[in-house]
């Protein structure tokens, strides 16, 4: 059984947090794994908050074709970390489109990380689309600006104490 951390990042911002909460949780005897979900038509790199297909899919949380989640199975997950940036105020295509195909069909505890350049907890309404859609998430951080590791330990430190009690 794995700490599964799924997760998709344009700028590498969410990249880099996802990079170091995985050394960290392994650091302390976890068995992780993670999943980079990609669109299968990426977003051009420049300007992101003019792209009007970005903006369109992300806006109308319409389901996009996406990658990475071939070996992805939710029944060999102890834990599940979802983390994605936050663009108008709302999860990633690609993380919208796998919370959408994985809805009540995750058991294990799920943990919510949003990274975002705006000073709002984005991690609070990740964790409300999670809930309404059927996760079980006992927690959640929002990194602002970057990454703050000071953040990401306390969410590391309740992914550590869930995965203890299975």
């Amino acid at each position: 059984m794995w700490v599964c951390i799924v997760y998709y990042s344009k700028t590498g911002v969410t990249e880099r947090a996802v990079s170091h909460l995985a050394v960290e949780l392994r650091k302390r005897g976890a068995e992780v794994k993670v999943f980079s979900v990609k669109p299968v038509k990426d977003y051009y790199p420049k300007l992101l908050h003019l792209n009007p297909r970005l903006i369109y899919e992300t806006i109308t949380g319409k389901s996009i074709e996406v990658t990475g989640l071939k070996h992805f199975d939710p029944n060999l997950c102890r834990a599940l970390v979802v983390a994605t940036p936050i663009w108008f105020g709302r999860p990633s295509p690609p993380i919208t489109t796998f919370i959408k195909m994985f809805a009540n069909k995750v058991k294990c505890p799920v943990y919510a990380l949003a990274t975002s350049i705006m000073g709002k907890d984005y991690a609070a309404r990740l964790r409300k689309l999670l809930e309404e859609m059927g996760y079980s998430v006992k927690g959640c951080a929002s990194l602002v600006r970057g990454v703050s590791y000071s953040e990401l330990h306390g969410l590391l430190e309740d992914i550590l104490r869930s995965i203890e009690k299975t």
